[in-house]
Protein backbone atom coordinates (compact mmCIF):
# COMPACT_ATOMS: atom_id res chain seq x y z
CA UNK A 1 0.00 0.00 0.00
CA UNK A 2 2.97 2.46 0.79
CA UNK A 3 4.74 1.85 -2.35
CA UNK A 4 1.74 2.48 -4.98
CA UNK A 5 1.33 6.30 -3.64
CA UNK A 6 4.34 7.51 -5.08
CA UNK A 7 4.02 5.74 -8.56
CA UNK A 8 0.60 7.46 -8.97
CA UNK A 9 1.73 10.46 -8.19
CA UNK A 10 4.74 10.38 -10.90
CA UNK A 11 2.67 9.45 -13.54
CA UNK A 12 0.10 12.41 -12.85
CA UNK A 13 3.00 14.76 -13.23
CA UNK A 14 4.33 12.85 -16.28
CA UNK A 15 0.71 13.20 -18.00
CA UNK A 16 0.65 16.64 -16.64
CA UNK A 17 4.00 17.89 -17.80
CA UNK A 18 2.91 16.12 -21.87
CA UNK A 19 -0.32 18.06 -21.39
CA UNK A 20 1.42 21.59 -20.67
CA UNK A 21 4.10 20.86 -23.67
CA UNK A 22 1.40 19.89 -26.15
CA UNK A 23 -0.44 23.18 -25.26
CA UNK A 24 2.85 25.37 -25.32
CA UNK A 25 3.62 23.51 -28.82
CA UNK A 26 -0.09 24.41 -29.98
CA UNK A 27 -0.49 27.79 -31.99
CA UNK A 28 -2.24 30.16 -29.97
CA UNK A 29 -4.23 31.05 -33.13
CA UNK A 30 -5.58 27.33 -33.35
CA UNK A 31 -6.32 27.23 -29.28
CA UNK A 32 -7.93 30.37 -29.73
CA UNK A 33 -10.53 29.27 -32.97
CA UNK A 34 -11.16 26.29 -31.46
CA UNK A 35 -12.17 26.55 -27.74
CA UNK A 36 -15.18 24.16 -27.80
CA UNK A 37 -12.79 21.28 -29.19
CA UNK A 38 -14.47 17.86 -28.43
CA UNK A 39 -10.93 15.83 -27.45
CA UNK A 40 -10.90 12.80 -30.08
CA UNK A 41 -12.74 14.15 -32.73
CA UNK A 42 -11.62 15.72 -35.79
CA UNK A 43 -11.05 18.74 -37.27
CA UNK A 44 -14.05 20.55 -39.33
CA UNK A 45 -12.62 21.44 -42.43
CA UNK A 46 -12.28 25.69 -42.78
CA UNK A 47 -12.28 28.09 -45.87
CA UNK A 48 -9.64 30.41 -45.97
CA UNK A 49 -10.76 33.81 -45.17
CA UNK A 50 -9.22 34.87 -48.65
CA UNK A 51 -11.02 32.27 -50.97
CA UNK A 52 -14.33 34.49 -52.51
CA UNK A 53 -17.53 32.23 -52.55
CA UNK A 54 -19.22 32.87 -55.86
CA UNK A 55 -22.70 31.86 -56.84
CA UNK A 56 -22.86 31.72 -60.28
CA UNK A 57 -25.58 33.63 -62.23
CA UNK A 58 -28.36 32.19 -64.00
CA UNK A 59 -28.26 32.10 -67.44
CA UNK A 60 -30.47 34.86 -69.85
CA UNK A 61 -32.62 33.67 -71.70
CA UNK A 62 -32.62 34.41 -75.33
CA UNK A 63 -34.96 36.87 -76.81
CA UNK A 64 -37.77 35.64 -79.41
CA UNK A 65 -36.34 36.02 -82.69
CA UNK A 66 -39.35 37.03 -84.03
CA UNK A 67 -38.20 38.42 -86.99
CA UNK A 68 -36.73 35.09 -87.89
CA UNK A 69 -39.72 33.61 -87.18
CA UNK A 70 -41.74 35.65 -89.42
CA UNK A 71 -39.53 35.34 -92.28
CA UNK A 72 -39.20 31.04 -91.64
CA UNK A 73 -42.44 31.06 -91.89
CA UNK A 74 -43.14 33.39 -95.36
CA UNK A 75 -40.78 30.90 -96.79
CA UNK A 76 -42.08 27.73 -95.82
CA UNK A 77 -45.95 29.27 -96.88
CA UNK A 78 -44.51 30.33 -100.78
CA UNK A 79 -42.50 27.30 -100.92
CA UNK A 80 -45.64 25.11 -100.12
CA UNK A 81 -48.05 27.47 -102.63
CA UNK A 82 -45.62 27.01 -105.28
CA UNK A 83 -45.49 22.94 -105.37
CA UNK A 84 -49.24 23.19 -105.11
CA UNK A 85 -49.55 25.39 -108.10
CA UNK A 86 -47.71 22.57 -110.00
CA UNK A 87 -49.86 20.55 -108.56
CA UNK A 88 -49.28 18.62 -105.24
CA UNK A 89 -50.75 15.11 -105.91
CA UNK A 90 -48.55 12.68 -103.81
CA UNK A 91 -47.21 13.86 -100.48
CA UNK A 92 -43.72 11.86 -100.76
CA UNK A 93 -43.39 13.43 -104.09
CA UNK A 94 -43.98 16.75 -103.04
CA UNK A 95 -41.90 16.73 -100.22
CA UNK A 96 -38.94 15.85 -102.01
CA UNK A 97 -39.39 18.53 -104.47
CA UNK A 98 -39.81 21.46 -101.58
CA UNK A 99 -37.06 19.77 -99.51
CA UNK A 100 -33.57 21.22 -101.16
CA UNK A 101 -35.88 25.01 -101.03
CA UNK A 102 -36.82 24.55 -97.58
CA UNK A 103 -33.54 23.57 -96.07
CA UNK A 104 -32.08 26.68 -97.72
CA UNK A 105 -34.30 28.90 -95.27
CA UNK A 106 -34.23 25.87 -92.39
CA UNK A 107 -30.44 25.83 -92.40
CA UNK A 108 -30.01 29.30 -92.08
CA UNK A 109 -32.24 29.65 -88.79
CA UNK A 110 -31.52 28.80 -85.37
CA UNK A 111 -33.00 25.53 -83.59
CA UNK A 112 -35.41 27.22 -81.30
CA UNK A 113 -36.93 29.01 -84.34
CA UNK A 114 -37.38 26.30 -86.22
CA UNK A 115 -39.29 24.73 -83.29
CA UNK A 116 -41.42 28.09 -82.45
CA UNK A 117 -42.55 28.23 -86.24
CA UNK A 118 -43.42 24.34 -86.40
CA UNK A 119 -45.46 24.91 -82.94
CA UNK A 120 -47.13 27.60 -84.36
CA UNK A 121 -47.84 25.56 -87.57
CA UNK A 122 -49.15 22.68 -85.94
CA UNK A 123 -51.03 24.66 -83.94
CA UNK A 124 -53.03 25.91 -86.51
CA UNK A 125 -53.69 22.61 -88.12
CA UNK A 126 -55.35 21.46 -85.10
CA UNK A 127 -57.37 24.08 -84.92
CA UNK A 128 -58.42 23.86 -88.78
CA UNK A 129 -59.16 19.88 -88.23
CA UNK A 130 -58.42 16.74 -90.20
CA UNK A 131 -58.73 17.47 -94.05
CA UNK A 132 -60.03 13.73 -94.78
CA UNK A 133 -62.53 13.79 -91.65
CA UNK A 134 -63.87 17.15 -92.86
CA UNK A 135 -63.80 16.52 -96.62
CA UNK A 136 -65.73 12.99 -96.29
CA UNK A 137 -68.26 14.82 -93.85
CA UNK A 138 -69.08 17.07 -96.68
CA UNK A 139 -70.03 14.60 -99.04
CA UNK A 140 -66.49 14.34 -100.50
CA UNK A 141 -67.06 17.54 -101.82
CA UNK A 142 -63.94 20.08 -101.43
CA UNK A 143 -65.20 22.84 -99.15
CA UNK A 144 -63.40 26.14 -97.74
CA UNK A 145 -62.79 24.36 -94.66
CA UNK A 146 -61.06 21.26 -95.44
CA UNK A 147 -58.67 23.50 -98.26
CA UNK A 148 -57.37 24.82 -95.20
CA UNK A 149 -57.12 21.75 -93.27
CA UNK A 150 -55.19 20.54 -96.28
CA UNK A 151 -53.16 23.36 -96.83
CA UNK A 152 -51.61 23.63 -93.03
CA UNK A 153 -51.22 19.67 -92.37
CA UNK A 154 -48.82 20.24 -95.64
CA UNK A 155 -47.23 23.01 -94.03
CA UNK A 156 -46.56 21.04 -90.78
CA UNK A 157 -45.31 17.93 -92.45
CA UNK A 158 -42.87 20.41 -94.73
CA UNK A 159 -41.22 22.03 -92.43
CA UNK A 160 -41.17 18.87 -89.54
CA UNK A 161 -39.59 16.68 -92.53
CA UNK A 162 -36.92 19.78 -92.82
CA UNK A 163 -36.49 20.40 -89.08
CA UNK A 164 -35.71 16.80 -89.01
CA UNK A 165 -33.57 16.29 -91.94
CA UNK A 166 -31.57 20.01 -90.96
CA UNK A 167 -28.46 18.34 -89.05
CA UNK A 168 -27.60 15.82 -91.48
CA UNK A 169 -28.45 17.49 -94.70
CA UNK A 170 -27.11 21.14 -93.79
CA UNK A 171 -24.50 22.42 -95.63
CA UNK A 172 -21.63 22.68 -92.93
CA UNK A 173 -20.74 26.20 -94.92
CA UNK A 174 -24.50 27.44 -93.60
CA UNK A 175 -24.61 29.31 -90.26
CA UNK A 176 -27.61 29.79 -88.67
CA UNK A 177 -28.34 33.59 -87.91
CA UNK A 178 -30.68 35.53 -85.58
CA UNK A 179 -32.55 38.11 -87.72
CA UNK A 180 -32.75 35.82 -90.71
CA UNK A 181 -34.08 37.24 -93.50
CA UNK A 182 -36.38 35.90 -96.05
CA UNK A 183 -34.79 34.17 -99.03
CA UNK A 184 -38.27 33.77 -100.79
CA UNK A 185 -39.90 37.31 -100.61
CA UNK A 186 -38.23 41.13 -100.38
CA UNK A 187 -39.91 41.74 -96.62
CA UNK A 188 -37.72 43.62 -94.62
CA UNK A 189 -35.30 44.36 -97.27
CA UNK A 190 -34.16 47.06 -99.76
CA UNK A 191 -33.79 45.53 -103.80
CA UNK A 192 -33.81 46.30 -106.83
CA UNK A 193 -36.18 45.71 -109.49
CA UNK A 194 -35.43 44.86 -113.02
CA UNK A 195 -38.20 44.24 -115.43
CA UNK A 196 -39.31 44.96 -119.21
CA UNK A 197 -42.13 45.45 -121.02
CA UNK A 198 -43.88 44.47 -123.97
CA UNK A 199 -47.04 46.88 -124.74
CA UNK A 200 -50.17 47.26 -127.34
CA UNK A 201 -50.76 51.12 -127.46
CA UNK A 202 -54.17 53.09 -128.21
CA UNK A 203 -53.14 56.78 -128.69
CA UNK A 204 -56.59 59.71 -129.00
CA UNK A 205 -55.28 63.35 -129.90
CA UNK A 206 -58.01 65.34 -131.46
CA UNK A 207 -60.57 63.17 -132.66
CA UNK A 208 -58.00 60.52 -134.24
CA UNK A 209 -57.35 57.62 -132.85
CA UNK A 210 -53.40 55.64 -133.76
CA UNK A 211 -52.16 52.37 -132.52
CA UNK A 212 -49.31 50.56 -132.25
CA UNK A 213 -46.83 48.59 -130.23
CA UNK A 214 -43.92 48.77 -128.53
CA UNK A 215 -42.12 48.50 -124.92
CA UNK A 216 -40.23 49.60 -122.25
CA UNK A 217 -37.47 49.32 -119.51
CA UNK A 218 -37.11 50.17 -116.16
CA UNK A 219 -34.31 49.91 -112.95
CA UNK A 220 -36.88 50.32 -109.84
CA UNK A 221 -35.04 50.21 -106.09
CA UNK A 222 -37.63 48.78 -103.72
CA UNK A 223 -38.36 48.23 -99.97
CA UNK A 224 -40.48 45.53 -98.75
CA UNK A 225 -42.16 46.27 -95.32
CA UNK A 226 -43.51 44.04 -92.84
CA UNK A 227 -46.13 42.25 -93.80
CA UNK A 228 -47.87 42.19 -97.29
CA UNK A 229 -46.98 45.82 -98.18
CA UNK A 230 -43.88 46.73 -100.21
CA UNK A 231 -42.89 49.76 -102.33
CA UNK A 232 -40.52 50.53 -105.07
CA UNK A 233 -39.65 53.19 -107.75
CA UNK A 234 -36.95 54.29 -110.59
CA UNK A 235 -36.94 55.00 -114.29
CA UNK A 236 -38.18 54.05 -117.13
CA UNK A 237 -37.44 54.49 -121.19
CA UNK A 238 -39.98 53.03 -123.82
CA UNK A 239 -40.85 53.49 -126.95
CA UNK A 240 -43.87 52.64 -129.57
CA UNK A 241 -44.63 52.60 -133.12
CA UNK A 242 -47.96 54.30 -133.92
CA UNK A 243 -49.83 53.52 -137.38
CA UNK A 244 -52.59 55.83 -138.19
CA UNK A 245 -55.82 53.81 -139.84
CA UNK A 246 -56.99 56.55 -141.64
CA UNK A 247 -54.13 57.81 -143.26
CA UNK A 248 -53.49 56.12 -146.87
CA UNK A 249 -49.54 56.85 -146.62
CA UNK A 250 -48.92 53.72 -144.16
CA UNK A 251 -46.80 56.21 -142.68
CA UNK A 252 -45.34 54.74 -138.81
CA UNK A 253 -44.50 57.61 -136.50
CA UNK A 254 -42.13 56.62 -133.43
CA UNK A 255 -42.63 58.25 -130.30
CA UNK A 256 -40.25 57.83 -127.00
CA UNK A 257 -42.01 57.58 -123.64
CA UNK A 258 -39.46 58.47 -120.18
CA UNK A 259 -41.11 57.70 -116.83
CA UNK A 260 -40.51 57.90 -112.69
CA UNK A 261 -42.66 55.49 -111.85
CA UNK A 262 -43.95 54.36 -108.17
CA UNK A 263 -45.53 51.24 -107.80
CA UNK A 264 -47.25 49.85 -104.69
CA UNK A 265 -47.16 46.02 -104.24
CA UNK A 266 -49.56 43.81 -102.14
CA UNK A 267 -47.79 40.09 -101.94
CA UNK A 268 -50.29 37.23 -101.09
CA UNK A 269 -48.31 33.91 -100.85
CA UNK A 270 -46.86 33.79 -104.71
CA UNK A 271 -49.58 36.59 -106.10
CA UNK A 272 -48.68 40.50 -106.14
CA UNK A 273 -50.97 42.91 -107.07
CA UNK A 274 -50.10 45.88 -108.13
CA UNK A 275 -50.74 49.71 -108.38
CA UNK A 276 -49.13 52.02 -110.29
CA UNK A 277 -48.35 55.87 -110.96
CA UNK A 278 -46.17 58.19 -113.15
CA UNK A 279 -44.50 60.95 -114.00
CA UNK A 280 -44.36 60.37 -118.38
CA UNK A 281 -43.35 62.63 -120.68
CA UNK A 282 -43.66 61.56 -124.62
CA UNK A 283 -41.91 63.23 -127.63
CA UNK A 284 -42.38 62.28 -131.52
CA UNK A 285 -39.22 63.06 -133.86
CA UNK A 286 -37.32 65.74 -131.90
CA UNK A 287 -37.32 67.06 -128.19
CA UNK A 288 -39.28 70.21 -129.36
CA UNK A 289 -42.41 68.44 -129.06
CA UNK A 290 -41.68 67.37 -125.64
CA UNK A 291 -45.10 67.11 -123.51
CA UNK A 292 -45.56 65.80 -120.09
CA UNK A 293 -48.31 63.81 -118.13
CA UNK A 294 -48.93 61.10 -115.78
CA UNK A 295 -50.05 57.75 -115.47
CA UNK A 296 -52.47 55.79 -113.11
CA UNK A 297 -51.82 52.12 -113.90
CA UNK A 298 -52.49 48.47 -112.17
CA UNK A 299 -50.22 45.22 -112.07
CA UNK A 300 -50.97 41.66 -111.50
CA UNK A 301 -48.12 38.89 -111.20
CA UNK A 302 -46.97 36.05 -110.22
CA UNK A 303 -43.59 34.82 -108.94
CA UNK A 304 -41.90 32.13 -108.89
CA UNK A 305 -39.20 30.94 -106.24
CA UNK A 306 -35.40 31.96 -105.68
CA UNK A 307 -32.86 31.46 -108.24
CA UNK A 308 -29.21 32.35 -107.89
CA UNK A 309 -30.73 35.68 -105.00
CA UNK A 310 -33.48 36.58 -108.01
CA UNK A 311 -37.01 35.90 -107.22
CA UNK A 312 -38.19 36.07 -111.13
CA UNK A 313 -41.92 36.78 -112.02
CA UNK A 314 -44.17 37.54 -114.62
CA UNK A 315 -47.23 39.77 -115.06
CA UNK A 316 -49.88 41.66 -117.09
CA UNK A 317 -50.92 45.35 -116.79
CA UNK A 318 -52.89 48.06 -117.71
CA UNK A 319 -52.54 51.82 -117.37
CA UNK A 320 -54.05 54.94 -119.12
CA UNK A 321 -51.88 57.86 -119.61
CA UNK A 322 -53.07 61.86 -120.18
CA UNK A 323 -50.12 64.32 -121.67
CA UNK A 324 -50.77 68.23 -121.29
CA UNK A 325 -51.33 70.21 -124.39
CA UNK A 326 -47.32 71.95 -124.50
CA UNK A 327 -45.62 74.21 -127.06
CA UNK A 328 -47.62 72.98 -130.62
CA UNK A 329 -48.44 69.24 -129.26
CA UNK A 330 -52.17 68.82 -128.21
CA UNK A 331 -53.40 66.94 -125.53
CA UNK A 332 -52.85 63.41 -126.10
CA UNK A 333 -54.61 60.24 -124.49
CA UNK A 334 -52.69 56.75 -124.09
CA UNK A 335 -54.45 53.41 -123.12
CA UNK A 336 -51.55 51.03 -123.23
CA UNK A 337 -51.44 46.80 -121.78
CA UNK A 338 -49.82 44.13 -122.42
CA UNK A 339 -47.07 41.70 -120.40
CA UNK A 340 -44.46 42.66 -117.98
CA UNK A 341 -41.88 40.27 -116.62
CA UNK A 342 -39.24 41.15 -113.75
CA UNK A 343 -36.12 39.94 -111.45
CA UNK A 344 -36.09 41.30 -107.74
CA UNK A 345 -32.51 40.89 -106.40
CA UNK A 346 -32.00 41.50 -102.56
CA UNK A 347 -28.78 42.71 -102.18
Amino acid sequence: MAMRGPRRTRLSICAGSTLSLALLLTPSSARADEPDAVPGSAPEPTVPATAPVTVPAPEPSRPRDLRGERSLRSDVERIVSAEETLGWFLDAVAIKNVYPSLLRSVCATPPEVRRSVLAQLDAESRSAGVAKDLFIASGRRWTDASKRALRSERLVVALRTANEGAEADCPFWVTPEVGFRSLQTDEEQFTLSFESDGLAFVRAARGDFTYGGGGAARVLPGYGFRGHFSVRGGVELGGAALIDPVRNDASIAVRFFPAVPVIVAYRDGLWRYELESAAVGTWQGNIDSFQLGFRSGANVAISGLRTQGILPWVGIGLAYEHYFAMADGPPQNFLRAGFRVGAIWAP
